[in-house]
């Protein structure tokens, strides 16, 4: 085999073509440790070596690309680079750079998810860990940032807010179902409502 292209293209990359084989990108410290020059001749084991590395190199790109858009669990990054068509060396390479340099970080997205959840999204304890473990986040690191959250004062703080506005038997009826939507039980809801009807 002959490397009959390296060109370079944009950045740090340099685009290769091999004779009877699809193109791919190296990184320029790739090139050089490699010692790659175009017409040079290429083994099947040094070829091999430069599509995986090109793969992991492609992987770690693919992850720059897909955090700067938003915080991600490491099961979200595995799955979107899955579905981009990266092998499982690659993406663990991928995934093993960015938990060291601390771009990626389980508890630190639980913590984040569970504040922006009781502020914003006013979902339940019981939702919150539902939506948790869907990500992908273990569950010591569920039990760690939901510990000190109890769904009967987070309900109580939800429906004084709304009961103080003042609504009628039909918006009561209908905070008593969007509560019912965050995973709150009816129960409790009711109570919740009962409680404070009595008080005024």
């Amino acid at each position: 085999m002959k490397l009959e292209t390296l060109k370079f293209k944009s950045g740090n990359l340099f685009w290769l073509t091999i004779s009877g084989f699809d193109g791919f990108y190296l990184e320029d410290i790739s090139v050089y440790r490699l010692g790659l020059k175009e017409g040079m001749e290429i083994s099947e084991d040094l070829f091999d070596e430069m599509k995986q590395i090109s793969a992991i190199e492609g992987a770690k790109r693919a992850s720059a690309r897909i955090l700067s858009s938003g915080r991600k669990t490491v099961f979200e990054l595995k799955q979107k680079l899955k579905q981009k068509g990266f092998n499982q060396e690659s993406i663990d390479s991928a995934i093993e750079m960015f938990l060291k340099n601390k771009l990626l970080d389980d508890r630190e997205y639980a913590v984040a998810y569970v504040k922006d959840a009781v502020t914003f999204k006013k979902y339940s304890v019981h939702q919150i860990k539902q939506k948790l473990a869907q990500k992908g986040i273990a569950g010591d690191i569920i039990n760690e940032v939901t510990a000190d959250m109890e769904d009967s004062d987070q309900l109580e703080r939800l429906v004084r807010q709304e009961m103080e506005k003042g609504p009628d038997k039909k918006g009561i009826e209908k905070l008593k179902r969007r509560l019912y939507s965050k995973g709150f039980s009816l129960w409790d809801i009711n109570r919740a409502v009962g409680e404070f009807e009595n008080e005024t």
